[in-house]
């Protein structure tokens, strides 16, 4: 392993939120290239195609997203729906869960990897904290029930008028130094 990715392993390691990291990992993972196109802008973005260490790295369990819900999510994580928590059969038409889905499924993919805690590790990071998000009854299922899907209004977004972001020039007025 080179110095760099062992820095890399390190930071992912050691990282509080844990959460960008893992995801990081998980597309080297996954090996999906919108997903590395979309980080490689970043200076502490390590990965790019052709990394000594893709060939060593472990094949995926789900290969999309829609299997790891199908196989794993739904049958696993299975909640008594209601009151407080919410499902869509038409998830994949909700774009917030998808996020959420995604975000589980790589981290997921990723925390199965560590020895010892990594997947109680997973649990109390990811799962837990996101669950009530995504089903509760404020999440990205409010208006939809198992059996029906009833997507939620997009939000008016009026756009600001031209030259409303512009920055002035300042570049014409003179520093003081406090005292006229």
């Amino acid at each position: 392993m080179t110095e760099q990715q062992n820095s890399f392993n390190h930071r992912v390691h050691n990282d509080q939120s844990g959460l960008a990291n893992s995801v990081v990992q998980a597309g080297k993972i996954f090996g999906d290239i919108h997903f590395h196109a979309a980080l490689s802008e970043s200076p502490d973005y390590p990965y790019e195609p052709g990394y000594e260490d893709d060939i060593e790295t472990p094949e995926p369990v789900y290969l999309t997203v829609e299997e790891f819900v199908t196989k794993r999510f739904v049958p696993m994580y299975r909640r008594v729906l209601g009151d407080e928590f919410r499902w869509c059969s038409h998830w994949w038409d909700h774009a917030e869960a998808i996020a959420i889905l995604t975000g589980l499924w790589h981290s997921w993919e990723t925390m199965r990897l560590q020895p010892g805690t990594g997947m109680v590790t997973w649990y109390r990071d990811f799962l837990y904290p996101l669950l009530p998000i995504m089903m509760g009854p404020n999440g990205p299922f409010a208006m939809c029930s198992e059996y029906e899907h009833r997507p939620v209004d997009e939000a008016l977004c009026i756009p600001a008028p031209d030259g409303y972001w512009d920055i002035p020039d300042r570049s014409s007025e003179s520093v003081t130094d406090g005292q006229d």
